[in-house]
Order: C-alpha cells, then sequence, then structure tokens
C-alpha cells in the first residue's frame, strides 16, 4: 500500500470544489481486518452516507444505514478508470 490513491483523490475532490474539511470519514475495517465499531453512527446522525467499495457498503447496511449511496473504491478507480469520471463527483454534488 502506498497511498497513492489518497493523493489523488485529494485531487480530485479540490477539482471539484469539495473541501475535505466538509467531509467525515470513516474506515470500515482497521488494519487487522477488524470491523469497525458503528456505535458512534446514532450519535453522529450523518446527513448523508456515502460508502467507497464493497466491504464500506456491506458495513454500511449491517449498521442499519438505509439511505447510502455507493461509489467505487478510490483505489479500483484511480487503477483501473482513472481517465473517466470518478461517480463519487455525482454522488457528493
Amino acid at each position: 500500500h502506498d497511498g497513492s490513491y489518497s493523493v489523488w483523490l485529494t485531487a480530485q475532490l479540490e477539482a471539484w470544489h469539495v473541501p475535505e474539511r466538509t467531509l467525515y470519514w470513516i474506515n470500515s475495517y482497521d488494519w487487522s481486518g477488524r470491523r469497525t465499531s458503528d456505535e458512534f453512527l446514532s450519535w453522529l446522525q450523518p446527513s448523508r452516507v456515502i460508502a467507497l467499495g464493497q466491504r464500506a457498503k456491506l458495513w454500511c447496511r449491517e449498521a442499519g444505514i438505509e439511505n447510502v449511496v455507493g461509489a467505487p473504491h478510490p483505489q479500483y478507480w484511480k487503477r483501473f478508470r482513472a481517465r473517466e469520471s470518478y461517480p463519487l463527483r455525482e454522488a457528493l454534488l
């Protein structure tokens, strides 16, 4: 893991004029493969949830988030489809 997709994702957000400070990022699993607790979601009450990748979407469903919007994981998109418009843009704007 070299993290280069995070730099790519940051560049996409900047191009779309979406400040990262307006987003709340959560990993559905830690580096050891342990599922992240979803207990905080009851008090966080996000106005919108966008799951980046299938694992994140499944985690959201298991956490009881009903209106989750899915987008491909940025690492996949950068590697295989970087010349195409990333669907996260439509989900954010």
